[in-house]
């Protein structure tokens, strides 16, 4: 039973680092003043804004320990350029013909008009009072334990609530053992909870008794058996915590106005999927898809091999129509292309029929969410056209560096050197004994592709204008002569468009 508080998934685009789940990473929030678009270089026609080399430095750090702050941001400056350069050189060479990567540059489009849909119609109205504040900063000083009975029956919760005051919660037998069930909670806190939950568990004493409460649909009672509380409370505290209950408190109340602004959008659009199409797509994904485990850090619920294969194995499928409704329809082909131009952090999880439907709808409600979003213009909004060109720049820039080394090659001769110097011997036996041709040529190419970059690098600011502003840049960083300590940090990053 899910009475505990899942991630809210707001039928929309949520940026993790924005809204969302706790346990990821969170991106650097844009600066309260100017100096976030102060401009610090330029590349070709694109211009680097202090946010961007910000957001850069925090998330995808190419600077070390034992570096000045000023160097280090000179470091990912330079890294940044030959990014955007890069990027110039592959629209200039027609890189945009390649179907996979146009569909994929107009996912990352369509993902931020529904982001700046969601502010706009969502996050915007989203409203909380000081009571409510207050109210959440209580139970926020409060940690419970308790036993719990759910049943979808009102009736039966009732006779397990007077079972639950007389007798343990053991001896208690369960009038429908397939829908019904009992146990005892892990000891939560605010927010963990399902909000409906939250009065009778943070209010109620140990070994006191309440319910019926509906939680997604089932009736549950409970008994609190154990509970901390930490009696701490002041205004400097409270104005401490809000950030973090704001953010519990957001997810709450922008999921209901979500999923209202949604159901407003659909709900006479006649969605209807084809079963002769689901029923062997939802067979041939359960057989191929493999289960990502939550051990994996935001795991890739389906892979590009994956949908490769299942698109191979079902071209006769292909124009077959998986699902229409009245704007139109989308075929079985259709709908695999979809998911293969989305970024891999936001593919939902297809692998069983009722991942699949839920896949679908979701492909669906973002068609129609992309449609809103372009007749009310944010296609032209500053901050969706400013994401855009960021996150485009960079997936060019990866495409035409993986075309610049699939063109580099290993000879046998290369490898055959690299085998006969001095410490290789050494190595291999460390590495107890792995360091075989096929990983000799990987080196190989790496280090080729490495020199590779630095002279396309070179080569490219002879071709595009590239400037930094030194001065501007040694004035927006904070101690530019203080050494860094610390070494960047890796950050999991993944957005929903569940």
């Amino acid at each position: 039973m899910r009475f505990y508080r899942h991630c809210a998934v707001l039928a929309a685009v949520l940026l993790l680092a924005g809204y969302g789940c706790a346990g990821h990473e969170e991106e650097p929030a844009p600066l309260a003043d100017t100096q976030s678009d102060a401009a610090v270089a330029s590349a070709g026609t694109r211009s680097i804004d202090w946010r961007l080399l910000q957001r850069s430095f925090q998330l995808d750090a190419r600077w070390q320990r034992g570096q000045t702050r000023e160097a280090a941001y000179r470091l990912q400056l330079d890294y940044l350029i030959d990014q955007k350069l890069l990027a110039q050189e592959a629209l200039a060479n027609g890189a945009l013909q390649d179907p996979a990567l146009a569909g994929y540059l107009q996912a990352i489009q369509e993902k931020e008009m529904i982001k700046e849909l969601y502010r706009r119609e969502v996050a915007s109205r989203v409203e909380i009072s000081e009571e409510t504040y207050r109210q959440a900063y209580r139970y926020s000083k409060k940690k419970v334990q308790f036993e719990y009975i759910t049943t979808p029956d009102l009736e039966r919760a009732r006779i397990y609530l007077q079972q639950l005051r007389k007798l343990p919660l053991g001896d208690i037998v369960l009038k429908d053992a397939g829908t019904d069930e009992k146990g005892v909670s892990p000891m939560f806190g605010f927010g963990d909870v399902a909000e409906e939950l939250e009065p009778l568990v943070f209010e109620m004493e140990a070994q006191e008794v309440g319910g019926p409460v509906e939680v997604e649909g089932n009736f549950m009672v409970v008994k609190v058996v154990d509970g901390q509380v930490e009696k701490f409370m002041s205004e400097i505290d409270y104005a401490t915590e809000k950030s973090r209950i704001k953010r519990v408190l957001f997810d709450r109340r922008a999921g209901d106005i979500s999923n209202a602004y949604i159901e407003s959008l659909l709900k006479d659009e006649n969605v209807r999927i084809n079963p002769r199409a689901f029923t062997p797509l939802a067979r041939k994904f359960a057989e191929i898809v493999e289960n990502k485990t939550s051990a994996e850090p935001f795991p890739v619920y389906v892979s590009d091999r994956e949908l490769h294969t299942v698109q191979a194995q079902l071209a006769d499928l292909g124009d077959a129509v998986l699902v229409s409704f009245n704007a139109g329809q989308l075929t079985v082909k259709e709908f695999l292309t979809r998911l293969q131009n989305m970024p891999n952090g936001i593919r939902p999880k297809v692998n069983m029929a009722p991942h699949l439907r839920k896949a679908i709808a979701g492909v669906v409600r973002n068609y129609y969410l992309a449609a809103e979003a372009r007749r009310q213009g944010l296609d032209q909004s500053p901050e969706v056209l400013y994401e855009v060109q960021a996150q485009q720049d960079e997936a060019l820039a990866i495409y035409w560096s993986g075309k610049i080394r699939r063109r580099l090659a290993v000879s046998a001769e290369e490898v055959a050197e690299f085998k006969q110097k001095e410490k290789y011997a050494e190595v291999n036996q460390r590495l107890n004994g792995t360091l075989d041709d096929q990983r000799v040529r990987q080196i190989i190419l790496d280090v080729k592709f490495a020199r590779r970059q630095i002279e396309i690098a070179d080569s490219l600011r002879g071709v595009y204008s590239a400037a930094v502003d030194s001065l501007q840049l040694r004035a927006l960083v904070k101690a530019p002569d203080e050494m860094i300590n610390e070494t960047p940090v890796g950050f999991a990053y993944r957005e929903q468009f569940q």
